[in-house]
């Protein structure tokens, strides 16, 4: 008998997450029933929405379609029509495919930016089909979304040891720690600002040091998801039989800025070992942590009020120069860290010059006036 339709919705299969920079990413199946083998009816044209995408325009390189005939999975060898680039809200895609007896699958895909925002979600609707005539879905807009997020490999220690990672410390961040479950301790809501260019000390203690143990630091610069990249591992120790390691980490020109992880191992080189960022090793211990990776700053920085503070030199080191041109009165100021803490106060009048060549390396805060009316960044190295 010849082909007639019988019905249409969409499902979304897939909600898992999707790292940035990923193609051909699954968001919806359009599903097709059809009865009869005589005269098939083609899909010409499928009519699509965003949905409740966050930011399609940066988050969503392109769009396209794939069918599947009969084979209820998600595949990318049969594409249909042409892509579409930069989706955002309505749009449609043309093509043309011969239906077979029943079922049959279609599946929007995304390309997913580079530059993709982590913690934005991907979602679509398929509002209408064309198979000679218009068709809409019984479910348009199914239940369902896919979130942008950054899905690192699993790694840890096989085995508890005395070897393990008892204390970090990144710039003016401390973190303290036992022998975590499965040689694993999670730390990412503990978080370190690292400057572009700008060199921050790190120190890392064993627990218990033994002269095998050896200790790697990887950092995701281009904030894709691992660890396999250029420049990404930024400390390896060697065999050392110490208890502390003392290095700096310096994030390089083409790193990206916003929050991503540094990971630490411990391993024992002698019994076990693994000295890559996935898996497990038998003895030691890995922590990972976030960083907040900032562009580097030259001159000044006023995040608020209406008067303007000339900083310099921005990044210093022996000494700050502050000068505030607005300002006929001796006002108050007050210099903080990252953590709050004062760390130098006095008026300011015209020029002020501070030592700072004491100064542990780091981000601080310059506040001006009695409730702020001004507020600068400097860094020291």
């Amino acid at each position: 008998s010849p082909m007639t339709f019988v019905s249409s919705t969409t499902k979304q299969d897939n909600t898992s997450s999707i790292k940035p920079n990923q193609p051909a990413q699954e968001i919806i199946k359009i599903q097709i029933n059809t009865s009869g083998d005589l005269a098939p009816l083609s899909v010409r044209s499928f009519s699509f929405d965003t949905g409740e995408s966050t930011n399609p325009l940066t988050d969503i390189t392109l769009a396209r379609v794939y069918y599947t005939g009969a084979a209820n999975g998600f595949s990318t060898t049969t594409p249909f029509g042409d892509a579409f680039v930069s989706p955002q809200g309505d749009f449609t895609i043309n093509g043309e495919q011969e239906m077979i007896n029943g079922t049959n699958y279609f599946w929007l895909a995304y390309d997913v930016s580079a530059s993709a925002t982590v913690g934005n979600i991907l979602d679509a609707a398929c509002t209408s089909l064309n198979i000679g005539m218009d068709v809409t879905p019984e479910e348009t807009n199914p239940e369902g979304h896919r979130l942008i997020e950054l899905i690192y490999c699993e790694a840890g220690g096989t085995h508890l040891s005395q070897e393990h990672i008892s204390l970090v410390t990144i710039g003016s961040v401390q973190q303290s720690s036992e022998d975590g479950m499965d040689g694993y301790e999670d730390f990412t809501a503990t978080i370190a600002e690292l400057m572009i260019g700008v060199s921050t000390p790190v120190t890392v203690k064993n627990n218990v040091p033994f002269s095998s143990d050896e200790l790697i630091i990887w950092a995701d610069w281009n904030i894709d998801g691992d660890f396999e990249d250029e420049d990404e591992q930024v400390y390896k120790s060697g065999p050392l039989g110490i208890t502390t390691y003392t290095t700096s980490i310096t994030p390089p020109a083409h790193a990206k800025p916003g929050l991503t992880r540094l990971r630490i191992r411990l391993h024992d080189t002698a019994f076990g070992p693994n000295a890559t960022p996935c898996g497990n090793a038998n003895l030691g211990e890995v922590e990972d942590y976030t960083i907040d990776v900032k562009e580097e700053m030259v001159g000044v920085e006023q995040v608020e009020g209406s008067r303007t503070i000339i900083v310099y030199p921005n990044p210093m080191s022996e000494e700050l120069t502050l000068e505030y041109p607005d300002n006929q009165t001796s006002t108050p100021f007050h210099i903080t860290n990252v953590l709050g803490q004062t760390h130098y106060q006095g008026f300011l009048s015209g020029k002020t010059i501070i030592q700072t060549n004491q100064w542990p390396p780091g981000i601080y805060f310059i506040h001006v006036g009695v409730k702020t009316e001004s507020l600068a960044r400097v860094i020291k190295f």
